[in-house]
């Protein structure tokens, strides 16, 4: 559907230009354009609204909650939240959370807060990610301590992406989490929140038994660009890992 609507908007741009020729003609070709399409769109969002809701097959109710996402239909923002909380299919959950973020409205922000809890780590992960494009990140620090590491992972990513002034405490414990994914996850996040205060905590990862954890903690440390990461970057000349030291030793020169 959507394809057909950018078509129909790209033929108004098409016969506005050879309307140019006229005094008002291209404006007039948009203006009748623009009601037809926005038009189309309530159409078809309507129907959609219909089918995520009632029809029998999870499929077609799948389809039509990434038809509204992609239609960024806010008039579905209710209906999508009420079936990520109650339909019985977790595929269907995931596409309605995953319609949520595309659409950006905050009004749905409680109810990607609530799916956090839903029993698919599917869905967790999904909702996750609405609530880092809605850059709701109290949502996202209650996802740090999900069951599922995967859904740890994506909320300490996204809380990086966020502009966050400080570092939230929850992503500072996360460098001990148990899944070193995760704890890279939260390394390269706090850098990119770039809060000189956890600069300390950053250099303690440098000793991390994972590699991947180790280089995570050192992007962090240089994303800082801060005096604070200095001490941890000097001690980081003593590391076992030739890597680190390496880094560190450029990094101390290139202040």
């Amino acid at each position: 559907m959507r394809k057909l609507l950018d078509r129909c908007i790209g033929t108004a741009v098409t016969v506005a230009a050879f309307s140019a020729l006229t005094p008002d003609g291209a404006s007039a070709a948009l203006l009748q354009a623009g009601p037809a399409v926005a038009a189309a769109e309530a159409r078809a969002a309507a129907a959609l609204m219909g089918a995520v809701r009632s029809d029998p097959e999870a499929n077609v109710r799948e389809a039509a909650a990434r038809g509204l996402g992609d239609l960024e239909a806010v008039e579905a923002v209710g209906v999508l939240s009420a079936v990520l909380l109650e339909d019985s299919d977790a595929g269907v959950r995931v596409e309605a959370a995953r319609a949520l973020g595309e659409i950006e409205d905050a009004g749905a922000t409680n109810t990607l807060v609530t799916a956090m809890d839903d029993e698919s780590g599917r869905v967790r992960r999904a909702a996750a990610q609405a609530l880092e494009e809605l850059e709701a990140p109290d949502g996202l620090i209650n996802a740090l301590a999900d069951p599922n590491p995967e859904v740890r992972r994506r909320a300490a990513r996204g809380l990086g992406d966020m502009d966050l002034e400080r570092a939230p405490p929850e992503l500072v414990s996360a460098l001990g989490d148990a899944d070193a994914r995760v704890r890279a996850a939260a390394a390269r996040a706090l850098g990119e929140i770039e809060d000189p205060s956890v600069a300390g905590a950053l250099g303690v990862v440098l000793n991390d038994p994972d590699e991947d954890v180790r280089e995570a903690a050192m992007d962090g440390l240089l994303d800082l660009d801060s005096p604070e990461a200095v001490d941890p970057l000097i001690q980081a000349l003593q590391s076992g890992d030739a890597s680190l030291r390496r880094r560190a030793a450029r990094a101390l020169g290139d202040p």
